[in-house]
């Protein structure tokens, strides 16, 4: 085991908690304990992670997850640098990236590239402009087949449209306002569906529209009627106990693959759903049994075979709100129900860690989003270790050759392996 991964389990051992019985580096969970069992739901098996079970921590390489990882680099030119680790989504010929808000309300658009790295078009800009926002970007969908780009910003009542050249389009109206949300246009059926936590009423706008969301999930037409919808009361949950406020977690709502209704603030135990549009019923796939105490806050999502979560610590940031910290990764494979917490390890360069695995993965492309200098570092790491493969080395040698430290960002993608 080369001195990287020595140090990873030096500080993996001092962190983890006493209930984790010992920390393994695998290339696949056969070696791992059985933590999860079927139950059965109504008509529907349900997944179950007994959470008492999560006892070995694993080192999992990302090879695991993935497809061969690539590198692309993002033109650089000044006026479209594209700052910090912002959210991207991979199509089949372009990259869409997350812009970047400032405390002034000015800052970085949400940028287009090709798959070359080639700049396309600033999608939208910072202000109170037509098809510009005042507030940070929270949702994106890139649809190349319709020549559409849609953006839904944070606390709105719809969403912006775009086409690929960055020109405005117009806007697809909601029935409510609402400050986050999941949702996914169908251009060629005439339909939007949406995602969200409901809120409570407060007021109504001047234009008749009511702030109130009474809707954890609905279809609606472009022109903003609602088609059908489910109130979270279906489930036995008071509106007034549903998460609001917070974020909708899927790793493919495009498939409405999972869908996970998080609660930054609140403990409380939830579900994993796919949602059939046919029946208008979420159907559960996947939960976690923390007992009745003690319920931490989490997140869970669905890649291919696998099911994962993250759990973390709420800390109190007075007078700014709160925040998530100590987070802490489990999977569980769907077919044998073995599973453990796990630490994604970046096997394609230098054995770190990936920090915060389950929102990387999304609509069935793992990214990462670096800045050169960090890219950089990792490149060198992995170059010091005297283990490293001669065919590692060269690809590696090479592609440091290419690298500036002014130059834009990197983006790092890779499809989910099948």
């Amino acid at each position: 085991m080369n001195n990287i991964l020595s140090l990873l389990l030096a500080s993996f051992i001092l962190s983890c908690c006493n209930s984790r019985s010992s920390i393994l580096y695998i290339n696949d969970l056969s070696e791992c304990k059985t933590v999860a069992f079927y139950k059965q739901v109504g008509n529907h098996q349900v997944t179950v992670c007994d959470a008492k079970l999560l006892k070995d921590t694993v080192l999992l390489p990302l090879s695991f997850l993935i497809e061969e990882l690539q590198v692309i680099k993002l033109e650089s030119n000044k006026s479209i640098y594209v700052v910090g680790e912002r959210d991207v989504i991979i199509g089949e010929h372009y990259i869409l990236i997350q812009g970047n808000m400032r405390i002034d309300n000015s800052g970085i658009p949400v940028r287009l590239f090709d798959k070359s790295g080639k700049f396309i078009a600033n999608i939208g800009g910072y202000g109170r402009g037509l098809g510009e926002y005042s507030n940070g970007i929270k949702s994106m969908q890139l649809d190349e087949n319709n020549n559409r780009i849609y953006l839904f910003r944070h606390y709105s009542d719809h969403l912006l449209m775009y086409d690929l050249k960055g020109k405005y389009l117009g806007i697809i109206p909601f029935p409510f306002i609402f400050d986050q949300c999941k949702f996914y246009v169908n251009w060629e059926e005439g339909t939007v569906m949406v995602f969200t936590s409901p809120n409570i009423e407060r007021e109504r706008l001047p234009n008749g529209r009511s702030i109130v969301c009474p809707y954890c999930v609905w279809i609606q037409n472009i022109s903003g009627e609602v088609i059908q919808s489910i109130a979270p009361g279906y489930y036995g949950i008071g509106l007034d106990e549903f998460p609001s406020g917070n974020s909708v977690q899927s790793c493919d709502i495009s498939k409405i693959q999972d869908v996970f209704f998080a609660s930054a603030s609140t403990s409380r135990k939830d579900t994993l759903y796919h949602y059939d549009q046919i029946f208008n019923r979420l159907i559960p796939k996947f939960t976690v049994d923390f007992g009745e105490k003690n319920i931490p806050i989490h997140f869970l999502g669905e890649l291919t075979h696998h099911y994962i979560g993250d759990i973390g610590e709420l800390e109190m940031r007075p007078p700014y709100g709160s925040a998530v910290i100590n987070h802490i990764n489990f999977i569980v494979d769907k077919t044998t129900l073995k599973g453990a917490y796990y630490k994604l390890i970046n096997d394609y360069l230098d054995n770190s860690e990936i920090d915060f695995p389950l929102f990387r993965f999304e609509n069935s492309f793992f990214t990462l989003n670096w800045e050169p200098d960090k890219l950089l570092e990792k490149i060198d790491k992995a170059l010091a270790n005297t283990k490293i493969s001669p065919e590692k080395q060269k690809k590696l040698s090479e592609l440091k050759k290419t690298i500036d430290i002014n130059d834009n960002n990197y983006i790092l993608y890779a499809k989910w392996k099948n």
